[in-house]
């Protein structure tokens, strides 16, 4: 078995879920998970701070730290495709969980452009993220990402097929290698 992790992230609305699950479901070999991220926040029995807001900060580390831990235990043995709001202020968690346990870790930022993500954002039916504003801040937090630009694929009027080829090719050239 070979594993490495894949993380696919970018503001609420970019069509993480969908796009790691397909990946998860496509990819070569026998088995691959998709760790929809979702569910471990739906976790919280009570106590939840939304994690979109400032005093979430120490709620929030502890989560990605758990996230981690889990995604690159599970890595060691399988390709794990790892979706939620992962800034790249969390990259180091994963980057140091991965390469203690020697697992290749990969990060993707799907970034079309911001209408597009308010859009798909705000019509997804019956999903707790709908509003707007926040939205729109979180998609400005992956709008200039420095030394992360070269992890940022743009979705902007692709379809769900074009989005996976996408991924795959930059998957394949290893522009999403975390080192």
């Amino acid at each position: 078995m070979h594993g490495r992790l894949v993380i696919v992230t970018g503001s609420p609305g970019v069509g993480k879920s969908t796009l790691a699950r397909r990946l998860a479901m496509d990819w070569p070999g026998e088995a691959a998970l998709h760790m929809h991220s979702d569910d471990i926040w739906a976790w919280f029995a009570k106590g939840h701070i939304p994690p979109w807001k400032p005093e979430s900060r120490d709620q929030n580390m502890i989560v990605m730290r758990a996230m981690a831990a889990g995604a690159v235990s599970l890595a060691q043995g399988y390709p794990v495709f790892l979706d939620g709001v992962v800034g790249p202020w969390f990259v180091p968690v994963f980057a140091d969980a991965a390469r203690g346990a020697g697992v290749p870790f990969d990060y993707m930022v799907l970034r079309p452009d911001r209408a597009t993500a308010l859009a798909r954002g705000t019509g997804r039916e019956g999903h707790p993220m709908r509003d707007e504003q926040v939205i729109g801040a979180m998609w400005d937090q992956f709008a200039d990402l420095a030394a992360f630009e070269r992890h940022v694929l743009d979705t902007t009027g692709l379809d769900l097929a074009a989005s996976v080829a996408l991924a795959c090719e930059a998957l394949g050239s290893g522009q999403l290698r975390v080192s």
